[in-house]
């Protein structure tokens, strides 16, 4: 047994991989206009490395939460394959001894408060109860949710429930922990929490994917991103490059936003124009290369004085439409 563990260490020590998926494509299917059917997940490859926290992300959760299953070894694919740090294969519908796994499955008894529940689960650390307990409570009171530490599980709403699931999981000794649950959006205070646990985890160097279907959650609180579209991976990277495909260069908002576009337009007949009430929103072309500040003076020179002029900041809400807009999506 020491020696199986032994090796398994060795195993973390030396490789980056903890997760490599290649030509994944599902057993599931999706029925198109005119009967066709389509695989949810055709030909997806993903590879998590150590310190690396990962979204993934779809308009749907139903892609996610499949990738992620077949990822954690519950959901078997139709083709491609997985791998796992780890020498021997696991059996089937078996997590990876790598993965700590949270999904909707209630792990945590409800006549419990949060603090009980967060003790029980790592009863087995080194550290004396009370020590343990200072620490978790401190914790909880250092990101804000110190209010959850008496709370009963059964009066956390999902979205408590599931990161006190996941402060658990940070506990653990398990060098990757897959998040399934795309289905939820977080608040500002629990976005700062998750936030705070991911960059707890990447000082540790282990590795967290998060399904998604909320841009705040991508912006706030990972490093990576993968973006399904239609089954198949549209992007896959960084989240400073996903931020690229944001376009938007100015926000104008004018009682008379039609009259400021036909002048921009004058002006920069190939720029993109897109009104919605009020605000007149200007982007470029991926191949373009304009300076927002530049455009701004030219209006000035030009006498365009619009109420509000607002240098665009990049938004993963953008950049997520932008690839949308770029496979046809409404």
């Amino acid at each position: 047994m020491a020696d199986a563990a032994k090796k398994y260490q060795d195993l973390l020590d030396f490789f980056d991989n903890l997760l490599v998926l290649e030509g994944i494509t599902s057993n599931e299917y999706v029925s198109l206009e005119g009967g066709e059917l389509e695989p949810v997940l055709d030909k997806v490859s993903l590879t998590a490395r150590r310190g690396e926290v990962w979204a993934v992300h779809s308009r749907s959760p139903f892609p996610v939460k499949l990738l992620l299953e077949i990822a954690s070894n519950l959901s078997p694919p139709a083709d491609g394959q997985r791998n796992w740090l780890q020498q021997d294969v696991p059996r089937k519908h078996r997590l990876p001894r790598s993965i700590y796994y949270i999904d909707k499955t209630g792990v945590l008894y409800p006549y419990m408060n949060s603090l009980e529940a967060i003790m029980f689960a790592t009863r087995k650390r080194k550290e004396g109860v009370v020590v343990r307990q200072n620490q978790i409570f401190e914790t909880l009171i250092g990101m804000g949710l110190g209010h959850l530490s008496l709370t009963p599980i059964s009066k956390l709403s999902d979205q408590e429930e599931a990161f006190i699931q996941l402060l658990i999981a940070s506990y653990s000794s398990k060098p990757l922990i897959i998040f399934n649950l795309p289905e939820y959006s977080f608040d500002e205070i629990l976005l700062e929490a998750m936030t705070f646990l991911s960059n707890k985890l990447n000082k540790e160097n282990r590795t967290l994917i998060l399904g998604s279907t909320d841009p705040l959650l991508i912006e706030h609180a990972v490093s990576h991103a993968a973006c399904l579209v239609d089954g198949s991976l549209a992007f896959e990277g960084r989240v400073e490059q996903l931020l690229e495909y944001d376009r938007t260069l100015l926000t104008i908002r004018d009682d008379d936003v039609d009259a400021i576009k036909d002048k921009m337009m004058a002006l920069y007949p190939y720029l993109q124009y897109q009104v919605d009430g009020d605000h007149l929103s200007i982007s470029e072309d991926a191949a373009s290369s304009y300076d927002p500040y530049v455009i701004q003076e030219t209006m000035i020179r030009e006498g365009i004085q619009p109420r509000q002029v607002t240098v665009s900041q990049k938004t993963v809400q953008s950049a997520l439409e932008a690839i949308g807009a770029s496979h046809d999506l409404p």
